[in-house]
């Protein structure tokens, strides 16, 4: 039980500072101007939403299992037991969120999550953006992905019967507005670094992996 719980709380603050803006971003209308209602949303109020979730849902995780009666939720025998989905999707979270982090570092003040050229900026090839072609992103998808399967025994704790059934919806629902928001952000920034840097930005791009094929 020891060990998950300090699981939770790495989980909880890694991911928290990994979808936490490193620096001020573009304005409200500059951001709903250029990329949309969508992503102005994903952007804004992103970034408050997430550690809140994830604050919520490890606050009930540790309840259920420490307390003997956990009432008004459903009790799971189980859950302070490490199962290999929970490992799978801890070094998910860890590997992404450090991979995030390692983003934060190399940008510097480049990176802001609206897509923003600034006026002296530059195209950065150091590690890991010598290695993938959007290595931000895809840290992103990382943890997300870790968050799923790390917190998806709250369903049934907080549902009952119906908790599977509930947490699939959840998480098909979520997976999808996810990926839509990262295509449309990779499509927008490479079109913007295009018209910045042209053939620096061809000769960088056909020769970066792309960590899923024609996406990131």
């Amino acid at each position: 039980m020891i060990t998950k719980i300090i699981a939770l709380i790495i989980v909880t603050i890694l991911a928290s500072f990994a979808t936490t803006p490193p620096i001020s971003q573009a304005s409200s209308s500059d951001i709903k101007k250029r990329e949309g209602i969508y992503q102005y949303a994903f952007i804004t109020y992103g970034p408050a939403f997430v550690p809140i979730c994830l604050t919520l849902n490890t606050l009930i995780y540790a309840w259920i299992m420490i307390s003997p009666d956990p009432y008004p939720f459903n009790g799971i025998d189980k859950l302070s037991e490490w199962t290999l989905v929970d490992i799978v999707s801890f070094a998910l979270i860890l590997l992404g969120g450090l991979l995030r982090i390692w983003c934060y570092r190399t940008l510097g003040r480049f990176f802001t999550f609206a897509v923003v050229i600034q006026h002296d900026h530059k195209l950065i090839k150091d590690p890991p953006y010598s290695l993938v072609r959007h290595p931000s992103y895809t840290a992103a998808i990382m943890v997300t992905a870790g968050l799923f399967g790390f917190y998806y025994p709250l369903g049934e704790a907080i549902f009952g019967e119906y908790g599977q059934t509930i947490t699939v919806f959840v998480i098909a629902t979520t997976s999808i507005m996810t990926v839509y928001f990262f295509a449309k952000r990779v499509q927008y920034e490479e079109r913007e670094m295009a018209m910045k840097f042209k053939d620096e930005w061809e000769e960088y791009a056909r020769s970066r992996y792309r960590f899923i094929p024609y996406m990131i």
